[in-house]
């Protein structure tokens, strides 16, 4: 049986509980997620709580918005090779049976 997946857009800066308490409820439930942040999402990484994501999913960055918003590496829990272009959100969007948008 293929392990189901879920893929999060986040676009705001806004809804990192929730984030957070979707993420927990799904790996509850044994399902994968992958994550990329990009626009303003991208601002989750300056707050307090935004490493308790790491131990619940495989998070990519947008590199354009993350420059843009003069943010700099490192961020706790994210590899270099996570920072990447929209291409990532895209392969996401394919690979991910279900995909929510913050």
């Amino acid at each position: 049986m293929m392990k189901k997946t879920l893929g999060i857009l986040v676009t705001s800066k806004n809804h990192l509980d929730k984030i957070i308490g979707i993420c927990k409820a799904a790996v509850n439930k044994n399902i994968e997620i992958h994550m990329f942040l990009t626009h303003l999402g991208v601002m989750i990484t300056q707050d307090n709580r935004f490493h308790e994501l790491e131990s619940l999913a495989s998070i990519s960055i947008c590199n354009v918005s993350f420059e843009k918003y003069g943010l700099k590496q490192p961020v706790t829990g994210i590899k270099e090779k996570d920072y990447a272009t929209q291409s990532r959100n895209a392969i996401m969007l394919e690979d991910c049976q279900r995909y929510i948008v913050f």
